[in-house]
């Protein structure tokens, strides 16, 4: 067992009984979330993209999230920032039911959400 995986575990037990996680005003799932990232979730989980889009993304901007994952940094800037045009992009279907989730959490409508994946090349 690796250090990681011990403080990932003692992490896990010391907190098994959690279902969410609140970060930077956010409340996220903790649901199906390995302990790894369940570690991430309760700690410092996008804590610097955070900061990056308080610091250069306003209420009047537009947000294209690729990749949202869990929704975190959308979430933030709906209900941080205030930013109304938000489009969420995620490939893995997944998580989309996550996302829905953590929408709830906060009581704010999930935006426009694309499930497909983005890329530079041209298809066919």
């Amino acid at each position: 067992m690796t250090l990681m995986d011990a403080r990932d575990f003692a992490l896990y037990a010391l907190t098994f009984w959690r279902r969410t996680a609140t970060r930077k005003g956010i409340t996220l799932t903790l649901r199906q979330s390995s302990r790894r990232v369940r570690y991430a979730l309760l700690t410092d989980y996008e804590c610097n993209d955070a900061r990056l889009c308080r610091r250069f993304i306003s209420p009047s901007d537009r947000v294209l999230e690729l990749g949202t994952a869990i929704g975190f940094l959308a979430l933030y800037c709906r209900k941080i920032i205030g930013v109304e045009q938000i489009t969420l992009v995620e490939a893995n279907p997944n998580l989309l039911p996550l996302i829905a989730e953590n929408f709830a959490l906060n009581e704010l409508e999930v935006p426009q959400l694309l499930n497909v994946a983005a890329g530079g090349g041209r298809v066919g």
